[in-house]
């Protein structure tokens, strides 16, 4: 069986050095697996990497950078939780990486590794697994991953949604549903028409313009039923401008705000990484809605690559689904996010309640879509964001704690 071991370099030189021995070894190293990235990002106080390698003949053959960081597991329904356990969670995007023909049982060594060094409030976060990928099998199969970990699934299955980008947005148009290219063209020529000169778009890519780029989209941010209802969205704080400005001087930001009249009305940003462009967040005014802004600053920043003759060769829209991203993308595939909680005194009860609360989330939710209420309460409960003086934040928290968790997406929504 391959030997995993903890990989711990000693300075710079030797973190750089190992950054490109994984580049050199893996075809396709996702941004979640780029050392480059994970270290200039990944660099809070209370964070760290664990890196996991696996050598043959001193030739590089596994590699997994697990993000660890102290969190809590909440357990309740949808947005109301009735109770938190304190974790220290390894976080890996997808799966390890293994040399071609390796697969099986390199994965399956790799987590035997992990298994005898996690501390005692360990819990392994799997994200976006591929319902196609080793990974998938391993967890669905009785293999040593299940002899030595509780594997939960967390949420349910969803489609990650992709745009395959050539470079011309007609091209691109002509990939999509009929509906879907003229909805976007008329929007297009609707606000165009509309507002014309008093229509500003502006892309935002160096470290000297994030804060004025926060600035705008922090301002849209609060007003989006992400802030209202839920207490998420940008924040202006330190924190997630330095990360911010860290991508930029890295060469990996792309923010996006689109003005009418001068005002903030839409604003998006991502992050490029070897073609690919990863779509984090955006969001629009609601009092924009009915003019469906965010999907006319989506053809923009389109058609903005189009004109600057972009790299950029995908668009990827990360975690979680809805109705926009559905009709816009050409490529999807089904992934799950997992748990993997240790057999034992502390990760067993963890893990059946988890289950329980998953079952009867699942169970709720089901109700809702017998009786057709799920879209339903989604747009009452968007309304009610949008008149905050109509209740306080804490009792629409209350109301969507009625939807039950894999009835809303965990990133904020792109277009409209």
């Amino acid at each position: 069986m391959i030997d995993w071991q903890v990989e711990t370099p000693a300075d710079v030189a030797e973190f750089d050095a190992l950054a490109v021995e994984v580049s050199a070894a893996f075809s396709d190293v996702d941004l979640s697996h780029d050392l480059g990235w994970l270290s200039a990002t990944w660099n809070d106080p209370d964070k760290s990497l664990l890196i996991l390698t696996a050598r043959e003949g001193g030739r590089l053959v596994g590699f997994a950078p697990f993000q660890v960081h102290p969190t809590r597991l909440q357990f309740g329904l949808g947005e109301l939780t009735l109770a938190r356990k304190r974790v220290c969670r390894f976080a890996l995007e997808r799966e390890p990486l293994v040399a071609s023909g390796m697969m099986g049982d390199a994965l399956a060594a790799c987590f035997k590794a992990l298994a005898a060094r996690l501390p005692a409030n360990g819990a392994v976060f799997l994200g976006g697994v591929p319902e196609t990928s080793a990974m998938h099998e391993l967890l669905s199969a009785r293999s040593s991953v299940r002899s030595a970990f509780h594997v939960v699934a967390h949420g349910p299955r969803y489609q990650r949604c992709r745009i395959r980008w050539d470079g011309s947005f007609e091209r691109y148009l002509s990939t999509l549903g009929k509906k879907t290219q003229k909805n976007l063209r008329q929007t297009l020529k609707k606000i165009d028409s509309e507002y014309g000169a008093r229509v500003g778009f502006e892309r935002f890519s160096d470290a000297e313009s994030i804060d004025a780029f926060l600035k705008d989209a922090v301002e849209v941010s609060a007003k989006t039923y992400q802030a209202t209802l839920l207490g998420l969205g940008l924040s202006q704080s330190a924190r997630p401008g330095e990360k911010l400005k860290r991508a930029a001087a890295m060469g990996r930001f792309l923010g996006f705000v689109l003005r009418i009249d001068g005002r903030p009305v839409a604003y998006d940003y991502g992050y490029v990484h070897e073609g690919r462009f990863y779509w984090v967040e955006g969001g629009y005014d609601p009092a924009w809605a009915k003019a469906q802004i965010g999907s006319y600053n989506f053809v923009r920043i389109l058609l903005d690559l189009e004109a600057r003759k972009s790299p950029v060769t995908s668009l990827d829209y990360l975690h979680g689904e809805n109705a926009f991203k559905e009709r816009t993308s050409n490529m999807k595939t089904h992934e799950r996010h997992y748990y993997l909680l240790k057999r034992g005194v502390s990760g067993t009860p963890l893990a059946y309640a988890m289950r329980a609360s998953d079952l009867v989330s699942r169970r709720l939710g089901g109700v809702l879509e017998k009786y057709q209420a799920k879209d339903f309460v989604k747009r009452q409960l968007r309304h009610f964001a949008g008149r905050r003086q109509a209740m306080t934040v804490s009792f629409k928290r209350l109301l969507y704690s009625i939807m039950p968790i894999g009835l809303t997406s965990s990133s904020i929504a792109v277009g409209a």
